[in-house]
């Protein structure tokens, strides 16, 4: 029997509205350390996005090297290849080292294709299945330019590279191996219809190229997918994304975030999920600033790091400035406020609603503001305290514009 461990999207580096979230990412990589010992896991597979940034912080690349050293230590195969927020050079900067210490490292496709074709074996040595190791798939790698082509057939052409890689994929496998072994593909790319998140960068044309999953299903016996953010499935879970291992956004507050275990054993394989504890919530909270104090007074989560926040404040123009100073030195409770809004108390009315029988073009910059202004229910105190600062703005632009 081989067991791998299939996790994507760590995101090492990754900062929520300027909230660092290396602590979340200490707990889940001691977790999964714990998980691997538990499951007694021969390899660990990564399906892209290792990193948050192209040119990560030192931080984010000596948290990322521990990670390493400890699986090492472990004993276990590590096959990691690269996202398309990753960088081809950063990742393979250290590709021969970590290659000697059983890390495989394929962080753009390579120049000699066969490299991708890897056979993973068990804690003893022992081949149970052969891996194409494919890593996010840029544009050069899928398709050849070619002047005035159109938008549908530039799509086309990048749907039609993604499956004829993963073709040759499956046909170096089978001259080498034939049908020795089960076989297992990675893949850092977008399937049509999976459920996105608000922290995911759009791929290939903008998703436009995102491939129907029927394409892959049947090429290899289990297809381990990075680059979506939530777990997903297709068919009979012979494709998935495990999705990010922590919180990456606060559309993703609700989701119960994966890993995927897959078990073979004699030649039949089968996965299942775990769940990742959750090591901190994610909150929104909306209404007056009044009740939100209240509200967090209140909270009492079980989580090992505290909260962290997003409001939406429903209050007048005129408390905006004193509620923005009491929130900057706001330590109750131990929470973390990382993101706010503010809504007026009155919806505000388009300048075409305001002024239906005149254009823009006829009014001065003043007179537009003051037409928005009677979009709103605002008192003649902070009416004036408005048309004061827009007056010195205005000023100040004007002046920049003569210069």
């Amino acid at each position: 029997m081989i067991k791998i461990l299939h996790t994507a999207d760590w995101h090492i580096g990754k900062v929520l509205h300027l909230y660092d979230l290396e602590a979340d990412h200490k707990l889940f990589f001691n977790w999964m350390i714990e998980l691997i010992k538990r499951e007694h896991i021969d390899v660990l597979i990564v399906a892209g996005d290792v990193f948050d940034q192209n040119n990560p912080p030192n931080e984010s690349r000596k948290l990322y090297y521990e990670l390493l050293k400890d699986l090492v230590q472990l004993g276990i195969q590590v096959v990691i290849v690269g996202g398309n927020h990753d960088s081809i050079n950063m990742l393979q900067a250290s590709k021969e080292l970590l290659g000697l210490l059983g890390i495989t490292v394929i962080a753009g496709v390579p120049d000699e294709f066969e490299k991708q074709i890897i056979p993973l074996h068990d804690k003893a040595g022992k081949v149970g299945a052969i891996c194409a190791a494919v890593p996010y798939l840029r544009d050069k790698d899928l398709r050849t330019y070619v002047a005035g082509e159109s938008s549908d057939s530039r799509i086309q052409a990048t749907k039609n590279g993604i499956i004829d890689h993963y073709t040759k994929c499956r046909s170096l496998i089978d001259t080498a191996y034939g049908d020795q072994y089960p076989t297992i593909a990675t893949g850092h790319l977008y399937i049509q219809g999976a459920t996105l998140s608000d922290s995911e960068r759009d791929i290939q044309i903008g998703n436009q190229a995102g491939i129907d999953s029927a394409s892959l299903t049947g090429m290899f016996d289990y297809i381990a997918l990075g680059h979506i953010h939530i777990a997903n499935r297709y068919g009979n879970g012979q494709m998935r994304y495990c999705g990010s291992p922590i919180p990456l956004s606060f559309s993703e507050k609700e989701d119960e975030k994966k890993v995927i275990i897959v078990e073979i054993d004699n030649k039949v394989l089968t996965s299942r999920s775990v769940n990742v504890p959750k090591f901190r919530s994610l909150l929104k909270l909306n209404g007056n600033w009044q009740d939100i104090k209240e509200r967090i007074e209140m909270l009492n989560t079980e989580e090992l790091l505290a909260p962290l926040l997003e409001l939406e404040i429903y209050e007048p123009i005129s408390m905006i400035a004193s509620i923005e100073y009491e929130i900057s030195n706001y330590k109750i409770n131990g929470v973390n406020i990382v993101k706010r809004r503010f809504v007026a108390e009155h919806q505000e009315q388009s300048l075409s609603q305001l002024m239906p029988d005149k254009s823009i073009t006829e009014l001065n910059p003043r007179e537009v503001f003051l037409k928005k202004l009677e979009g709103h229910t605002i008192g003649e105190e902070d009416m004036k305290t408005l048309v004061d600062a827009y007056a010195q703005l205005l000023e100040e632009v004007q002046s920049n514009e003569s210069i």
